[in-house]
C-alpha cells in the first residue's frame, strides 16, 4: 500500500488503505469507527461528502492505521489543510505539509543514526573510492589482511596498508584478536556536506571501471525518459522507498560479498 506521503487529501489515503486491507481483513470501516468513537456510518459520510475528521479522531485513526509519528504529524495536516477556511491557512498548512514530504525524501533522515567523521577525517576517507571499499571488505573474514585486500581490489598494497591505519586510527575500524573488524557500521555523509559530491564522482568512476570487467553478476542501465510531472514525483519517491529497503536489507545481511550500488535520477532540464 502507498505511503501516507504519496497523498495530499487524508480521504484518498483513507480510501487507499480500505482497498488494501480488503483482500486480508473485513470490516475496515466499522473497526475504525469503533477506534475513534462513531458509527460506521459516520465513516462512509467523512469519506463521500464534505465531512471531516476532528484532530482527535483523526489522531486516532492514524493510530489504528499503525502511522509512525512523522506519518501521523503529516495524516493530521491533511485532515487541517481539508478542514481549513482560507486560502491563506490552506497556503499555511500546505508548507508543514512540503517540509515533511521533502524530510522523508531525505536520505539523511531514512539512515539512522551515523557517525560523522571531522572534517579532517572526512576529507581523507572521501579522497577517493578505494577507503570505503576497503572499510567493507575488512569485514569479510576471507579479506582480513593488507595483501588479501590489495589483490582483490587490484590495488598496491602499500596503499591499502596507509587506508587500514587511517581506518583503525578513526575507529571505522577495529583490531579483535588480530583481526579486523567493523567499529563504524555505517559512515554517513551529510548531503550538505561539500564532499557529498566527492563521494558521488569517485563511486561512479567506479561503476565505469566495473563496465570494462563485464561481470554476469553487474547490472548497468542507463536511460533518458519523458514523462509527466506526477509520474516523475512517484517514481522518485519509489526510488527513495528502495533506497530505504536496500539500506534495511543490508544492515542485518551476513558479511559475505561486497557490491557498489549507485543510483542516478535527475532532471536534465536545469532553470
Amino acid at each position: 500500500m502507498k505511503s501516507v506521503f504519496n497523498f495530499s487529501d487524508y480521504k484518498a489515503f483513507l480510501r487507499s488503505q480500505e482497498a488494501g486491507r480488503k483482500e486480508v481483513e473485513s470490516g475496515f470501516r466499522s473497526k475504525l469507527a469503533k477506534t475513534i468513537g462513531c458509527q460506521s456510518g459516520y465513516i462512509t459520510q467523512v469519506l463521500n461528502s464534505g465531512a471531516h475528521f476532528s484532530l482527535e479522531q483523526g489522531l486516532r485513526a492514524s493510530t489504528f492505521l499503525g502511522l509512525q509519528q512523522r506519518e501521523q504529524k503529516y495524516f493530521l495536516l491533511l485532515i487541517e489543510v481539508a478542514r481549513a477556511g482560507t486560502t491563506e491557512l490552506v497556503a499555511f498548512f500546505k508548507k508543514d505539509l512540503a517540509i515533511l514530504r521533502e524530510e522523508q525524501l531525505n536520505i539523511k533522515e531514512r539512515v539512522g543514526d551515523s557517525r560523522i567523521l571531522s572534517e579532517t577525517e572526512q576529507t581523507t576517507y572521501y579522497s577517493s573510492w578505494y577507503y570505503l571499499a576497503v572499510h567493507v571488505l575488512a569485514s569479510l573474514p576471507e579479506y582480513n589482511d593488507a595483501k588479501l585486500i590489495a589483490d582483490a581490489l587490484k590495488l598496491p598494497e602499500s596503499a591499502v596498508d596507509s587506508v587500514l591505519v587511517f581506518l583503525v586510527q578513526t575507529g571505522i575500524l577495529v583490531t579483535e584478536k588480530g583481526k579486523l573488524k567493523s567499529g563504524i557500521t555505517q559512515v554517513h555523509l551529510n548531503r550538505e556536506s561539500p564532499l557529498i559530491r566527492q563521494h558521488h564522482t569517485n563511486w561512479r568512476m567506479a561503476a565505469v571501471q566495473s563496465l570494462m570487467t563485464n561481470t554476469a553478476t553487474d547490472v548497468h542501465y542507463s536511460t533518458v525518459s519523458s514523462l509527466s510531472r506526477e509520474d516523475a514525483e512517484k517514481l522518485r519517491a519509489e526510488m527513495v522507498k528502495l533506497i530505504e529497503s536496500y539500506v534495511e536489507t543490508v544492515k542485518p545481511s551476513p558479511e559475505e560479498v561486497v557490491f557498489g550500488f549507485n543510483l542516478d535520477f535527475y532532471s536534465l532540464i536545469k532553470r
